[in-house]
């Protein structure tokens, strides 16, 4: 999970991405802990995700697990480039503050 206290989309998506990654087929519990999310925001995040194809759901009920796509493989190579290039650490100390 990522050290910073607020995260954008991006890093949850990432976050999940990875979870899934790792433990396939991974259990929707298992995700959202590993990611540090609430159950009902992680349900409605990975509903959005397989919506846009970045992850797939085998099986019904209690026993379904969840599979990274083709498309969610892109997605976590994409999101590690930029890091690369321009990590968190680096937009955080360049923030204007607001008066």
């Amino acid at each position: 999970m990522l050290a910073r206290a607020k995260r954008c989309h991006h890093d949850i998506v990432y976050e999940l991405l990875t979870a899934i990654r790792d433990e396939q087929p991974a259990l929707k519990t298992r995700v959202c802990t590993a990611s540090g999310l609430p159950l009902d925001r992680c349900s409605k995040v990975l509903a959005l995700m397989e919506g846009l194809g970045l992850v797939y759901r085998e099986g019904a009920g209690r026993g379904s697990g969840y599979y990274v796509t083709e498309q969610g493989y892109v997605y976590i190579g994409l999101y590690e480039k930029i890091m690369e290039v321009m990590p968190a650490e680096s937009y955080k100390r360049h923030r204007r503050k607001v008066s």
